[in-house]
């Protein structure tokens, strides 16, 4: 969850409204989220999503009660299927919880610490699709950092006189996606993502044939080895055809969803080997 759902939080507290936090501590069987999945109530609107469906309708009937009653927290427990007639099936505890000044302060140093482990993705480009692409992975785990060359794109974007130092910079795991307006510096950029071998990945908005012009500068430029950790035409192997910036966006997203999953499941098993 994104500090600005915490922030909101905060500010709600401290100008004196009630805020309840909803919190999925167990879940068994099938359920439309996983434990720790959280949402935030208040009297006349919501934050997040615990799943949807009767068990968030329920939950946040159950918060309000909890507001206006005055308690501090509760306990409670579903069963999807018989009791809310979801056809998950599985079954749910949750705890309900009014947030105070020192829990939501609380709730905004964890979504900051929990952020700081999300990894860094950067955005060469402040065109259609990159902004598309920017609204995309607004709430998604990546910390973005958009770049784009241009002054008069520096409203939406970071302006940056040189991305190459910007990728040089970058820690490693980075994920790259580069879309600017110019080819050439395209090709600079992915040659210094290349040169660094230890990005998560490396994606290129274009043709196959603008590929295969980058694939004959590589291999110039010695490159050669590192061809296959280049991907381009971004969002290719979700097998979109449209060529709409948000259709590009919704495909590279996805992507790179599942780049980041296999990343972070081959980092479970590692850990778990030691």
């Amino acid at each position: 969850m994104k500090r600005a759902w915490a922030e909101d939080a905060r500010r709600r507290v401290e100008s004196g409204a009630g805020v309840a936090l909803v919190t999925l501590t167990e879940v068994h069987g099938s359920a439309p989220r996983d434990t720790g999945a959280r949402m935030l109530v208040w009297a006349d609107g919501q934050s997040g999503t615990i799943g949807g469906g009767n068990l968030e309708l329920m939950l946040t009937r159950d918060a309000r009660a909890l507001l206006g009653a005055g308690d501090a927290f509760e306990e409670f427990d579903y069963p999807l299927g018989p009791i809310l007639g979801q056809c998950c099936g599985g079954r749910v505890r949750a705890r309900i919880e009014r947030l105070t000044h020192e829990s939501a302060a609380a709730l905004l140093n964890d979504a900051i610490a929990t952020e700081a482990h999300w990894p860094l993705l950067y955005l060469f480009g402040a065109g259609h699709v990159g902004e598309a692409l920017a609204r995309a992975f607004e709430p998604l785990p990546f910390r973005l950092h958009w770049r784009d060359t241009r002054p008069e794109f520096c409203g939406i974007a970071t302006l940056t006189s040189d991305p190459r130092k910007e990728v040089d910079a970058a820690g490693i795991g980075t994920y790259f996606l580069v879309l600017t307006h110019n080819h050439d510096l395209d090709y600079e950029i992915v040659r210094a993502v290349l040169t660094r071998q230890d990005a998560a990945y490396c994606g290129l908005i274009g043709s196959k044939s603008k590929r295969a012009r980058f694939e004959r500068q590589l291999r110039a430029d010695g490159l050669g080895e590192e061809l296959h950790k280049l991907t381009c035409p971004i969002g290719g192997a979700i097998g979109l055809k449209g060529k709409e910036p948000a259709v590009i966006a919704a495909a590279t997203v996805a992507e790179m969803l599942l780049v980041l999953e296999a990343r972070q499941a081959q980092a479970a098993e590692n850990a778990h080997a030691e």
